[in-house]
């Protein structure tokens, strides 16, 4: 099984998802750099991501530089690793701060009796209770939690100010097993074999054992909290599945 990253000045998180997963995957592939529409001082990390995955990964990890330009999108950031996945071999799609918890031999030896080409992982989202309430209805994730405590799964007004972190809990398809056709489209989360959508459907394969805990914001609280602007994501959303509409309509 490899490991696939896209990362930009990660260190802050990388080095705690790297131990979590290093010691079930034969290769880390780490793609690096800017978005050339993203606000940037250098298109490459400038704060020792490589050198912290090189002294945790050693041989194992395969590290692609940016290109001079900048990364188009994300989009054009993860097929660059997907074309450095063998042919056949499974591969989990980790973000910077993803920490595996749970014992992935299990999964792994489950692996070659799986027919479909994904597999889900149950994950686990933390966001900071106070960002939460700053902006409710940004986001997916965000406007569930909202709802969710808003529809009388809900604290008290009291017990809300004094919470710190807010969760939400689903499955993902991070787990593929690489088709040499296989190409992202749209965003992040669609990867395409010709024209089909490869997904899980109902995610009904799931991998046991393992959790997923996406946690950037425990190491990122402020960060986000004063500069993460939602609208911005959203926009170039909506360009990247312009545009690939316009490629495959």
């Amino acid at each position: 099984m490899y490991a696939c990253y896209i990362v930009y000045n990660s260190a802050d998180v990388i080095a705690t998802s790297l131990r979590s997963i290093i010691p079930y995957v034969e290769k880390v592939i780490m793609i690096d750099g800017a978005f050339k529409n993203y606000p940037h001082i250098e298109i490459y990390s400038t704060d020792n991501t490589k050198e912290i995955a090189q002294q945790i990964c050693g041989d194992k990890l395969i590290w692609v530089d940016c290109p001079l330009s900048g990364w188009e999108d994300q989009v054009e950031k993860r097929n660059a690793y997907l074309k450095l996945v063998p042919d056949e071999e499974w591969f989990f799609v980790l973000d910077d701060d993803v920490v595996v918890f749970g014992d992935l031999n299990v999964t792994l030896e489950q692996l070659p009796q799986i027919s479909q080409r994904s597999v889900s992982v149950r994950m686990m989202n933390l966001y900071p209770a106070k960002m939460v309430r700053q902006f409710p209805d940004k986001t997916f994730a965000i406007r569930w939690i909202w709802d969710f405590l808003e529809a009388g799964n809900a604290l008290s007004e009291k017990e809300y100010d004094n919470l710190k972190w807010v969760g939400g809990f689903g499955y993902v398809n991070c787990l593929y097993r690489k088709h040499r056709d296989m190409e992202y489209r749209f965003r992040h989360c669609s990867i395409y074999i010709g024209n089909t959508l490869i997904y899980n459907p109902n995610y009904l394969i799931v991998a046991n054992g393992i959790i997923s805990l996406n946690a950037k914001f425990l190491t990122r609280y402020e960060e986000y909290l004063n500069d993460f602007n939602y609208k911005n994501i959203r926009m170039e959303n909506e360009r990247v599945t312009a545009k690939n509409k316009e490629k495959f309509p």
